[in-house]
């Protein structure tokens, strides 16, 4: 939980506690800006916790984690190797 969704808005709650506490005010407007898993998360916090930001930029969302991650570790597999595979065999 708390990697999908639920450190940003704790982070956020803290965070604008810690702002009025020095500042004696609230901020007055607050931005979330990510990319890629930061563009997921923006996603996830508009959905969720739609009142803790003012405005949310959501870039190239990783919306679909599995193939994403399937295909990252067998690359960092297989590109670590002593040997290379082509097409099933072994050079």
């Amino acid at each position: 939980m708390d990697f999908a969704y639920h450190a940003n808005h704790a982070l956020v709650l803290a965070s604008k506690q810690i702002i009025s506490t020095y500042y004696g005010q609230a901020p007055r407007y607050s931005y979330f800006i990510g990319c890629s898993d930061g563009g997921r998360e923006g996603l996830i916090e508009a959905q969720r916790y739609p009142d803790d930001f003012n405005g949310i930029v959501a870039g190239a969302p990783a919306a679909i984690l599995s193939p994403l991650n399937y295909f990252k570790h067998s690359w960092d597999i297989q590109s670590n190797l002593n040997t290379r595979l082509v097409v099933g065999q072994q050079i």
